[in-house]
Formats: C-alpha cells, structure tokens, sequence
C-alpha cells in the first residue's frame, strides 16, 4: 500500500487541494454575485487556499475541516473542527453561501451531505460545488479502455495520504457526471441549478511526467477524445469537455 507524507504542511504557505483553475473559477462566481459579500463556509477548507482568497476579499468566511491540523490560516480566519460524515453539531445555520470544493467524491453518502449544506443555509442562500466530472471525454475513453473512470481505480482508492498527524485523508470513494449532481441537488429542494465551464480540461497532460511512458496513453486519450468530441453528448451543454464540475445552487425564497 502506498503511502505519501503530508510534506506540503512542511511549508506554511498557501496549498491548492483542487483540480487547476477551480478555485479561480469559484472566487470568479463568487465576487460576481455577491457584491455586498456576506458569510461564507468553506466546507473541508483544506490547507485554507480559497478561504483566505474570499477573506481578503471582504468575505465572512467561517472555514471548517475534520483535520485542523492541515489548516494554514487560524491566525486570521475562524475555524471550526468538523467531520461533515458526522452530525453537523458545531456548524450553524444562516450561511449566505456555503462552499464544497472537491469533497462529495469523498464521501458515504453524498446525498446527506447535500440535506445538510440545504439546511445551514439562510433562505436564498447560495451552494457551491464542485467534483471531478466522470463523464469528461478522457475519462470516457479510459472506461472504455480498462473499465475504470479517471481519478478512480483501485490503486487510487489504496494508496493513502497522510497528514503530518498522522491522519489518513479520505480517497475518492464515488463518482458523479453532471446529471447526478443535478439530481442530488434538486432532491435536496436547490433550485436554479447552474453549471459553469472550469478552465482545466488540458489539466493531466502538465507537467511532464519523469517516466515520458506514462503520458502516452493520456496524450492519446486527449488527441482521440478531441477527435470524437462532435459525437459525444451530455446532459449539461459544455460539461464533456470540463474536468471538474462546478456548480452552484440556490436555497429558494419561500412562496408567499
């Protein structure tokens, strides 16, 4: 079994747990559609990255993690210890925008994930979400190929990664393509779904792997499944060619 120390926790400077170009897209959606900014909770913050962004963007961000140790920014940001598998009991209601960045894949259950993230937000609340998206034109050939998705694969749920405590980080345990987010979302009562494009879908292909073997069959995933984009179809216009999906939702005014 593979097992990868935490050294990015050895350096104190800002760590991007996810895919290239997603956090620029989320703070992009964010800084577009709330001018007057508002609270914010940053659900499995990570090392802190995006929650330090949207803080020094006048945001009230609250940011919230099973591991506190991974956090890079207590001095400067509110955090709160959460395991989001278990009962939300330290996370309040009334948030004007929560955000999940790269954590449903990790989940049991996802669609309880979703409930609760309904829940804690104030009415006309805003979600968003974003996970790697199993129906990318890359991902498709390689199923094809081998019967496996990209990103999920036995050796991936295997290896491990651990934090400087010790702690096991969790591993890619179910997949979604845009329709299943979609439905996940407007189960939990979301309305006014959106899906917005990720400026990642070359991301794989850099950098240059040391053993140049490796790149081959990604390069010629990418070089056929552009060939084959005109046939391929999706639920959401655009999504095919995204990596990583991102979306947000909203919590409906109630009816008067």
């Amino acid at each position: 079994m593979e097992i990868k120390p935490a050294s990015f926790l050895k350096n104190r400077t800002s760590v991007y747990w996810a895919a290239p170009g997603v956090h620029e897209k989320v703070v992009q959606i964010l800084d577009t559609a709330f001018v007057a900014r508002g609270k914010v909770l940053d659900l499995g913050c990570g090392p802190g990255a995006l929650s330090d962004r949207l803080h020094k963007l006048g945001f009230s961000v609250v940011a919230a993690d099973k591991f506190p140790e991974v956090f890079l920014y207590h001095s400067t940001i509110p955090f709160i210890q959460q395991d989001v598998e278990d009962e939300w009991v330290n996370i309040k209601d009334g948030f004007d925008v929560i955000i999940a960045v790269e954590i449903v894949e990790h989940l049991e259950n996802p669609y309880l994930f979703i409930r609760r993230c309904f829940e804690k937000l104030r009415t006309g609340g805003t979600l968003v979400l974003t996970t790697p998206n199993a129906a990318h034109y890359v991902s498709r050939l390689m199923f094809l190929r081998s019967g496996l998705y990209d990103l999920y694969s036995p050796s991936k749920v295997k290896a491990e990664t651990l934090t400087l405590s010790g702690n096991k980080l969790p591993q890619h345990i179910n997949l979604f393509t845009d329709w299943m987010v979609r439905f996940n979302l407007e189960r939990a009562g979301f309305t006014q779904v959106r899906f917005f494009k990720s400026n990642n879908w070359l991301s794989g292909l850099f950098p240059f792997p040391r053993h140049p073997l490796r790149f081959l069959p990604r390069f010629l995933y990418h070089f056929l499944g552009t060939l084959c984009l005109p046939l391929l179809h999706s639920e959401e216009k655009g999504s095919v060619i995204t990596k990583t999906l991102i979306v947000s939702a909203k919590k409906a005014e109630a009816v008067q």
